[in-house]
């Protein structure tokens, strides 16, 4: 409507739209305009259908506040709503000559002549800019606006007729083969509607629909049809395309395509438009806004991974498309781009050593350290007594002997790193197609073997296969107690010592032990000044389209070093990101009272530091009247004097922010900033505490720093300390030789949460209709887990 030439005609030049109900003018217009559209009339149609007269209405509501931002950032105003709407218009105004420009997806653009990039299915990747107005602390240390201008990398579907889209995504050779597939209702349910726009010519003009759904074939399709003469017929929709446009379908056994279009028969009833398959295109630039499969993600990863200096050029390609020099809007409104890039200072951090059993590595600005030769700081308590290995069958699958093999080698490397093995001949089983069932016989086995409780099983799998790894989870974990370790076949055939390493890490941390801890210049621990528990929190969501159970999970630290964590899961309704009252009982009050035991000697802890993932700003105060309040309140019935201080840090890694070293020398050998770098001004809040840090070494492509925004302090923590206590942790990360780039509580969160999908009983929410937001009280809990793998690591 916007778009009309006469809704144009009447506002005249230099309007900014935010397409959907605000709009700004540099002019002062006191009148409100009415202005009648009939869109038949501007799109050359026939017709006289009322669906299509609409009313475009624009009134005066207020003028940008400038004066309010200026305040802001000169620190004589709070943050109030003139402020946001000034900055919101600054956005919406840079975006304008993009948006009609450009394919515009939020703040991403795409240049729609440029060369995509295949990944199988009928999907391709594009690579385009991303662009944001955002107040920053300046380097020069004055508050200040800036753009924020990055790499966007997206989905799009292949502008291809409709049957050669699905077939690529299903696996059909042809139409015909695919008619084949996807006949009868078992074949039409196979394929979602997805809301996907397409294109039709079969008018004589392209006319364009989106697909709510199909039925059965254009041959068994009919409907009843009034001809000219007043007669009245049932005809196929293969009949109707025939003698109404002399369409012979070719494959007329392929579904029938219903849109989501309505119209009106001669006798009053709405129906929708129903299309053949065949006659349908796929719509150009159309974005794909669904999960990517296994494949298609390992393309899309090797796609948008690039060095520094790659992703540099193509964050100046970027803003060449962009092209702030000619914008008409930018030069109307009088707003100026500074296309220099932002110069900050940062600071790197000293790399702590790696404290082992008996000795320590010192990884320096590598960020590597190696295991050979090491003890683990912490090894199993229990010896390991009752275990043994199943072998899942399939293509692929290991034989008997290479798994006698692997755990002869696994039990000298396990052994040579301080483990404790007394059963050295574990049960070793060839496993059915029921992994269930193989499992309990293993189970059975090795239990009866060392007349006790099976400590853990291993589990070697032919391939990856999500769906065979969740089974083996949830059967370990929610049926028999255990936890487990699976092993992919592939691993096994050259018998690795460093493989058998890296799985006796996570063996190690499963069994109750602990790989190292960070020995920083303070001292391992020193940071925490009175008893303290680190606290993790994520929750994950369904892929987009998809309405499946949000997961939460929590961490806690269960020793003085914050080394250990274990976790809980629970069901967190649907695409809610708020966690919670009932898990915050129920997973922190049981982790409190083992840390009342193992850590606090029989108190609570005085300080806590909350780390939460995947929150936005907006998100922020809601953490806190939220989650940590009913943490508050859960301390408090534990204990009606506690008096716990909370520092509460929130960690983003999905932002637009990347450093560049400048100079030689000043960062690692692939361009990247060494382990430790802080960067706290230029790119940050102008007032609030936040910061950045590089804490890891990226082997591939470029570092992509964590977003460290502390949104409360009650223990008055000293920044370099935080700084260096969040970094040195990322050294204790328990199942790798080099720092993780994400503060472990939260990582584990993540692992947790990845994990606690396994935990799904029967699933009490379908992909249907709606996309809101479903509370937890409306859906059925995880499945409970058994008590013995929650005392340890068990989602590594």
């Amino acid at each position: 409507m916007w778009e009309s030439q006469k809704v144009k005609k009447e506002l005249g030049q230099g309007w900014v739209f935010d397409g959907n109900a605000l709009a700004w003018s540099a002019a002062n217009h006191d009148k409100e305009f009415r202005i009648d559209v009939d869109l038949n009339e501007e799109e050359g149609r026939t017709g006289n259908s009322d669906a299509n007269k609409k009313r475009v209405v624009v009134r005066k509501t207020k003028a940008v506040n400038f004066a309010a931002l200026r305040a802001w950032l000169d620190k004589k105003a709070s943050f109030i709503i003139p402020v946001m709407e000034a900055i919101n218009f600054l956005d919406h105004l840079m975006r304008e000559t993009p948006n009609k420009n450009l394919i515009a997806i939020k703040r991403n653009f795409f240049n729609p002549n440029e060369q995509r990039y295949d990944l199988g299915g009928g999907i391709h990747a594009a690579k385009g800019a991303y662009a944001s107005i955002r107040p920053v602390l300046q380097p020069n240390g004055q508050p200040g606006l800036s753009v924020n201008l990055d790499v966007a990398n997206t989905t799009f579907w292949m502008n291809a007729p409709l049957t050669q889209v699905v077939a690529l995504g299903l696996g059909a050779r042809d139409p015909a083969q695919l008619a084949t597939m996807l006949s009868g209702d078992r074949g039409i349910a196979s394929l979602k509607p997805y809301r996907i726009q397409i294109t039709t010519n079969h008018m004589g003009s392209e006319r364009r629909f989106k697909i709510g759904g199909f039925s059965q074939n254009a041959r068994a399709y009919k409907f009843d049809l009034t001809n000219k003469a007043g007669v009245k017929k049932n005809v196929s929709l293969e009949q109707y395309f025939k003698e109404v446009y002399n369409i012979t379908l070719r494959y007329p056994t392929l579904p029938v395509v219903i849109t989501t279009k309505t119209f009106k028969t001669p006798e009053g009833k709405t129906v929708y438009v129903a299309l053949p398959f065949e006659l349908c295109t796929v719509k150009k630039d159309q974005r794909y806004g669904l999960k990517l499969d296994e494949r298609q993600t390992a393309k899309m990863i090797s796609f948008a991974v690039t060095l520094p200096p790659q992703r540099w050029q193509a964050t100046e390609n970027g803003k060449k498309m962009l092209n702030w020099e000619n914008d008409v809007y930018l030069k109307n409104y009088g707003l100026v781009m500074d296309a220099q890039p932002t110069k900050v200072k940062a600071k790197v951090l000293p790399n702590p050593k790696v404290q082992f059993a008996s000795d320590a590595a010192n990884p320096g600005v590598t960020g590597r350290w190696d295991l050979r030769g090491k003890r683990f700081l912490e090894p199993n308590k229990a010896p390991l007594k009752s275990w043994g290995v199943l072998v899942a069958p399939g293509r692929g699958a290991t034989s008997q002997q290479q798994a006698e093999a692997f755990v002869q080698m696994f039990i000298k490397i396990y052994s040579g790193h301080g483990g404790q093995i007394v059963e050295r001949q574990p049960t070793i089983m060839q496993g059915s197609a029921d992994i269930a069932q193989s499992m309990e016989a293993l189970w059975t086995a090795a239990g009866n073997k060392a007349n006790m409780r099976p400590q853990i099983l291993f589990i070697i799998v032919p391939s990856k296969d999500a769906a065979l790894y969740n089974r083996i989870k949830k059967n370990g974990e929610c049926r028999f107690g255990v936890v487990t370790q699976v092993i992919s076949a592939s691993k096994l055939e050259r018998l690795n010592p460093q493989y058998c390493s890296n799985v006796a890490m996570k063996v190690n941390a499963k069994l109750g032990g602990a790989t190292a801890s960070a020995q920083g210049i303070k001292g391992a621990g020193s940071w925490f000044k009175v008893p303290t528990m680190v606290i993790g929190a994520d929750v994950s969501h369904g892929g987009a389209g998809m309405m499946t159970l949000s997961v939460a999970a929590m961490t806690t630290s269960m020793d003085q070093k914050a080394v250990k964590y274990i976790a809980g899961v629970g069901t967190n309704g649907v695409r809610i990101e708020m966690i919670t009252t009932q898990n915050i009982n129920n997973i922190i009050g049981m982790n409190l009272k083992g840390w009342k035991a193992l850590v606090g000697k029989g108190s609570l802890p005085q300080h806590i530091i909350y780390f939460r993932d995947g929150v936005s700003e907006g998100q922020y105060a809601q953490v806190l009247s939220q989650e940590v309040a009913d943490m508050r309140a859960l301390l408090k019935t534990m204990d009606p004097k506690n008096s716990t201080k909370f520092t509460v840090v929130v960690a983003t890694k999905r932002h637009h922010i990347r450093f560049f070293p400048d100079g030689k020398g000043q960062g690692d050998n692939n361009g990247n900033p060494f382990p430790g770098t802080i960067v706290d001004t230029g790119v940050t809040h102008p007032f609030e505490y936040d910061f950045y840090l590089c804490s890891h070494v990226a082997l591939e492509g470029t570092a992509r720093p964590v977003h460290y925004h502390v949104i409360l302090d009650e223990a008055d923590m000293e920044v370099e300390n935080l700084q260096n206590m969040i970094y040195e942790h990322c050294y204790q990360y328990v199942r790798s030789t080099t720092p993780v780039s994400l503060h472990p509580a939260v990582y584990y969160a993540h692992l947790a949460t990845n994990r606690g999908i396994a935990h799904i009983g029967a699933v009490p929410v379908s992909d249907t209709k709606s996309q809101n937001q479903v509370a937890a009280a409306d859906v059925a809990p995880l499945l409970e887990m058994k008590e013995d793998p929650r005392k340890t690591m068990w989602y590594v």
